[in-house]
């Protein structure tokens, strides 16, 4: 009992000092049984809490000192050696293991000795030395069979499986593994066998034997749990996610390893967190977060440099030129890929060294159409293909495959491309390899389009079909559209092969690619509903709800620090400007981690598979019989417009060049912005300034609209613009100073699906209106056009100026059925889920206006730029729009440019008055707009405003 308190209160000492101190007072109880208990103590902790197992140690040799007994030093310096490597110095620990392994020798302790080198093989593995720990591993293994020693004799089977495993030989590790499995059974060893069955599944995982794996980790996981080993526990996750990852299940992936990184954090054990870091990294690849991933690469490859871990350093140094290669640093991208190559060089890793020599393959193929450059990307594809095929590895050998064809078809080899598609494609099929499955099918239908064009529409839809099986896995919004952003190519040749082939199937199957390939994110947002009660969520959720809700009043209250008029008036005042906006930037980017990080776990998530998306036969019936359709699509930069109504639907191929028409807008938007040069100027240059935007409208109006006008048979045009597209006001494209607005009620929407989603909430009546205004410097006349719309609506809440505070908008804006917010507003273009609008004491982003739970059927941004969007990947607009949009409103008024004060309050008025005069809102707006045209004839005062969802 003596023995047990006196370890007890060792282990919990706080310094050298005090350790000693309690050793003097009690240096008559101390003997060899105290050293025998703390190594126990030390080992048994060493899984799941390093640091505990190193003081452990600690004291453990403490007391070996003051008792001069060698077989307790040496006893002692094993313990502090194992804790050390759990750590991830291996150096140190290696150190100490030669150092204890020679004691006991001293001692004539063989077996002991011998015993001490199965740590000894493991430090030198970590540490690159591979041929050293095989030499060490036989040795010591001759010794420990003789002796009878069965059970360390199975960890050193185990070691050398782990080193043939970091040498890229497999089947070699899978029979040490094996070897090791099975003695360890004999024994009933359930903690050692749990050991292997992890090392036995990481192995297979690479020969893409994903189910036995699974159920290998599974297996484990729960032996370690039972356990409390949290740290294995951890690493079994990393494990799973990087399984995950492979099949393509990325969502399931991206949680794994967050979770595992977080218990890595936690437990104190840096190695293991910067490796899960790296597996992220190497996740975020398929996800095209480059710049994430080089951020990871770079951060984890610094921290195995200062822990002399090569293996994980190399791996670093390659996934982060991966990266850069997908961004076009092809320079930077080669010398990463080199560094890496030259040190799985000296490690001797064949599969590796031939994993970049694909990579490299890949960038000389990009470089252009130089002959030689071709033949020598073919002749390392070729290469890699062969070893992956020796060592046996199918989804490396497949993916080999793909690059080869690739290259072959590119020197017009297109037979033996074909061929190399399907030998790939075989393997991708039977081992479930959906990123590989996509790329085939996408390459096949490359080479079929012109011969077999049937064909490549099948392969077209396979690919498409596994491209969105892939994506619907994922949760988070910013994932979905990041994970689209070089894969939309699949959709524009489906488009084109479709309406190639003619008549009306092949119009309604463009039709359907088309919103396929539309604003999905977004539509499975909003069907997914509102976001989860964090208050009944799990602890962590809460946890990061809590830290999100405070970083974003942390935010706020720097916006306003940038925002006071005295900010930008001293220039020493620059330093603290930009200081403020590095903190801002900082908690941003915080912020999207969160975000990313409760979206990952919500279990409330719905499948993007499960949201259909609308058919052409559909929409029609969804119409109105006064109601026309427009939508646009660009593909290789052509310009169509699926033209659908009541009675029939009908395409228009070759309306415009992209290129053309976003030069035309782009000098639209620049000529509208100098309305920001102050009212002298405009006054002055006024007939210049409409002359210069007419026409440039008038040439908008030729490229997307006068080659359909006569097909526009009603009086409602509902616009569906694409890409680029969404920044030109459709309503003021004129034909010699006649715009469409005289003609027609225009509405707009991101896709056709998302206005059948608007168009089934309940419009109702404008009973319950919250008018929200903040006046400033910048909109003096807010206060004026806020009143005047009270007085339209006796039972409206008003909140104007000081009154209009986040908390009140918060608490009010869930039970208006109209929300109108007349207050100045940011676009970021950045960063667009951090634009804002202005409240008295805070600022509003886009996650701000998620938590609303709008219940209201129209909102209206009276203010600058509202709605301005950044066009994400497929389609999705990213700025103040979607925010209301999930918070819960069918329909959103905002502006597409900076908007004049007086004009704007005027054209609210009017807007107001046709509503309640029983106007639909796209007729409301039209009136408002027309009327405020004719006094004021430039569009830049009376068109910036767009009714975007129901009309």
């Amino acid at each position: 009992m003596v023995t047990e308190e006196l370890a007890q209160q060792l282990s919990q000492t706080h310094s050298a000092d005090e350790a000693q101190r309690l050793l003097e007072e009690s240096k008559t109880a101390l003997d060899a049984s105290i050293v025998h208990l703390l190594k126990s103590q030390s080992d048994f902790y060493g899984p799941s809490d390093a640091y505990r197992a190193l003081a452990l140690a600690e004291a453990a040799l403490r007391v070996s000192s003051l008792l001069s007994d060698p077989r307790c030093l040496a006893l002692s310096m094993r313990a502090k050696a194992n804790a050390l490597r759990r750590l991830g110095d291996h150096e140190a620990a290696l150190g100490l293991l030669e150092e204890s392994a020679r004691l006991y020798q001293q001692q004539g302790e063989v077996a002991e000795a011998a015993r001490t080198r199965i740590g000894k093989v493991a430090a030198l593995m970590f540490l690159s030395r591979y041929d050293e720990a095989l030499q060490e591993a036989r040795e010591a293994r001759r010794v420990l069979a003789r002796q009878g020693e069965l059970q360390d004799t199975a960890k050193l089977d185990a070691n050398t499986g782990s080193i043939y495993h970091r040498l890229g030989r497999y089947d070699e590790a899978l029979k040490w593994y094996g070897r090791a499995r099975r003695i360890f059974n004999r024994l009933g060893a359930e903690l050692s066998i749990a050991q292997v069955d992890v090392n036995r599944a990481t192995a297979l995982a690479e020969y893409n034997g994903f189910r036995r794996a699974l159920e290998g980790y599974q297996r484990a996981r729960l032996v370690y749990e039972r356990h409390g080993m949290s740290a294995t526990v951890a690493m079994i996750d990393a494990n799973l996610g990087f399984l995950y990852h492979t099949q393509g299940r990325y969502n399931r992936a991206l949680e794994m390893l967050l979770k595992a990184r977080d218990a890595f954090e936690e437990l104190g054990l840096p190695k293991d967190a910067a490796v899960a870091s790296l597996d992220l990294a190497d996740l975020y690849l398929s996800l095209n977060l480059f710049d994430e991933a080089i951020e990871l690469c770079s951060s984890a490859k610094d921290s195995f440099d200062q822990q002399g871990v090569r293996y994980e350093a190399a791996r670093a140094l390659a996934i982060k030129a991966m990266a850069q290669s997908q961004l076009g640093y092809d320079a930077g991208a080669m010398d990463s890929f080199t560094a890496a190559q030259e040190i799985f060089r000296q490690e001797g890793n064949e599969i590796w060294i031939a994993t970049i020599d694909l990579h490299k393959a890949v960038l000389l193929y990009r470089s252009g159409t130089a002959r030689p450059a071709m033949n020598d990307a073919l002749r390392s594809a070729q290469a890699a293909e062969k070893l992956f095929a020796e060592k046996g590895l199918p989804a490396k050998q497949s993916n080999a495959q793909l690059i080869e064809g690739r290259i072959r078809e590119a020197l017009g080899q297109t037979e033996q491309a074909n061929e190399l598609y399907d030998r790939a494609l075989h393997v991708a099929a039977e081992f479930e390899l959906p990123w590989l499955v996509f790329q085939c099918h996408h390459a096949k239908a490359g080479l079929e389009q012109d011969t077999a064009p049937d064909k490549a529409k099948a392969s077209l839809r396979k690919a498409i079909d596994s491209l969105e099986r892939m994506r619907s896995d994922l949760q988070p919004e910013e994932l979905k559209m990041a994970f689209l952003r070089n894969r939309l190519q699949v959709y524009e040749d489906a488009v084109l092969l479709s309406l190639d082939g003619g008549g009306d199937r092949g119009l309604s199957e463009a039709f359907s690619y088309v919103e396929r390939a539309k604003s999905r994110a977004l539509l499975d947002l909003l069907s997914r509903g509102l976001t989860s009660d964090q208050q009944h969520a799990p602890g962590g959720q809460r946890r990061l709800a809590q830290r999100m809700y405070t970083l974003r009043e942390e935010i706020s209250w720097y916006y306003n620090k940038l925002n006071e008029p005295s900010a930008h008036r001293r220039p020493e005042q620059a330093e603290d400007l930009r200081k403020i906006t590095e903190e801002i930037r900082r908690r941003e980017k915080e912020i999207s981690e969160i975000a990313q990080r409760l979206s990952v776990g919500d279990e409330q998530y719905v499948p993007l598979h499960d949201v259909r998306v609308r058919s052409i036969e559909s929409t029609q019936q969804a119409l109105g019989s006064d109601t026309t359709l427009v939508e646009y699509y660009i593909a290789n930069d052509e310009i169509m417009a699926f033209v659908v109504d009541r009675d029939r639907p009908r395409v228009y191929r070759h309306l415009a060049s992209e290129q053309e028409v976003a030069a035309t807008a782009g000098k639209l938007r620049f000529h509208l912005g100098k309305f920001g040069y102050g009212p002298k100027y405009v006054r002055t240059h006024l007939r210049q300034l409409q002359a210069i935007v007419d026409d440039h409208l008038e040439r908008l109006r030729e490229d997307l609209i006068s080659p359909i006008v006569d097909q526009l048979h009603t009086s409602r045009l509902v616009i569906v613009p694409h890409g680029l597209l969404h920044y030109v006001p459709f309503h003021a494209l004129c034909d010699a100073g006649h715009y469409l607005i005289e003609d027609f009620e225009l509405s707009y929407s991101p896709s056709a699906t998302l206005l059948d989603y608007c168009g089934s909430k309940n419009s109702g009546k404008l009973l319950r209106p919250l008018l929200v205004g903040v006046p400033d410097e910048k909109a003096p006349l807010v206060a004026g056009e806020v009143t005047g719309i009270a007085q339209l609506f006796p039972s409206s809440t008003t909140l104007l100026g000081e009154a209009a505070t986040a908390a009140a908008v918060r608490t009010l804006a869930p039970t208006c059925d109209l929300l109108h917010i007349a207050s100045h507003a940011v676009f970021r273009q950045d960063n667009p889920m951090f634009s804002r609008l202005k409240l008295s004491d805070a600022w509003l982003s886009v996650y701000d206006i998620y938590d609303l739970r709008l219940q209201c059927s129209l909102v209206t941004l009276s203010a600058c730029e509202t709605g301005m969007n950044r066009i994400a990947a497929g389609d999705e607009l990213i700025g103040l729009a979607r925010g209301f949009f999930y918070a819960g409103s069918p329909s959103i008024v905002v502006s597409l440019w900076a908007v004049n004060d007086s004009s704007t309050a005027e054209l609210m008025q009017r807007f107001y008055a046709g509503l309640k005069e029983g106007l639909s809102r796209s007729a409301a707006l039209r009136q408002a707009q027309l009327a405020t045209k004719d006094e004021h004839r430039h569009p830049y005062y009376w068109a910036p405003f767009v009714l975007l969802g129901q009309s």
